[in-house]
């Protein structure tokens, strides 16, 4: 029998062993360090100046002073010094400052999940070891932004953390002939558009109409006129 657990290596006590504080009490930092990770940062080598008791990094290739050692841990602040674990399958981490978002799949993978304001395009990603390639976009935009579909993306899921927020999404530049593009809103917009690119034609959806929770469409570009067409 194990010591520890599979997964997050938690200590587990011994048969008939009595309760043992030190015990119960690194299992307490395991999980505060472990469990719904919220980091300060990513890849990155060097310590910070300064830390607070409960400070996350993930840890790059190549760290150096206290990290020394530990490329690709996860290093927590704890009692003023640095504890380091090892990541494992399946968890994820919020990025603060970038509102990132990652997925540790035998390294940290950026999921896009596309949070910032401003300009931005929108590709797919795929997932280290995944059998078929990632074929939609998840994103939670900033309100105002501007959202410029590339040409591998077929799916946009559009969640909604801001109120009364406005969305402008353009379809993709260089689509093929008959490539689909489907869109669905996960909660309610106050505004959103979108738009054929440079060059496109067709009614995606009334400029700055409101969006319902649950609204999806789809349509299917055609290279003869270069027009978006509404799927039945």
């Amino acid at each position: 029998m194990s010591d520890e657990t599979p997964r997050l290596k938690l200590a587990e006590l011994a048969q008939m062993q009595e309760m043992n504080s030190a015990s119960i009490n690194e299992v307490f930092v395991q999980l505060d360090a472990l469990v719904d990770l919220y980091v300060q940062g990513w890849n990155a080598n060097t310590p910070p100046g300064t830390s607070s008791d409960g400070d996350t990094w993930l840890v790059g290739g190549s760290p150096t002073g206290a990290w020394s050692g530990q490329p690709g841990r996860i290093a927590y602040c704890i009692d003023g010094g640095w504890r380091f674990f090892m990541p494992c399958n399946g968890q994820r981490a919020f990025v603060a400052g970038s509102n990132a978002l990652l997925l540790y799949a035998g390294g940290w993978i950026d999921l896009d999940y596309a949070s910032r304001a401003g300009a931005q395009t929108l590709s797919n990603k795929t997932l280290a070891g995944a059998i078929v390639a990632t074929k939609y976009v998840r994103a939670s935009p900033a309100d105002g932004s501007t959202y410029v579909l590339a040409d591998d993306v077929e799916h946009l899921i559009l969640e909604n953390t801001v109120a009364a927020n406005t969305l402008t999404v353009k379809a993709p530049p260089n689509p093929i002939d008959g490539q689909e593009m489907r869109v669905a809103v996960c909660a309610a917009y106050a505004s959103l558009t979108l738009q054929p690119n440079t060059g496109q034609s067709g009614v995606l959806f009334p400029s700055a109409a409101a969006a319902a929770a649950g609204w999806r469409a789809s349509w299917k570009f055609s290279t003869t006129g270069n027009v978006w067409y509404p799927c039945a």
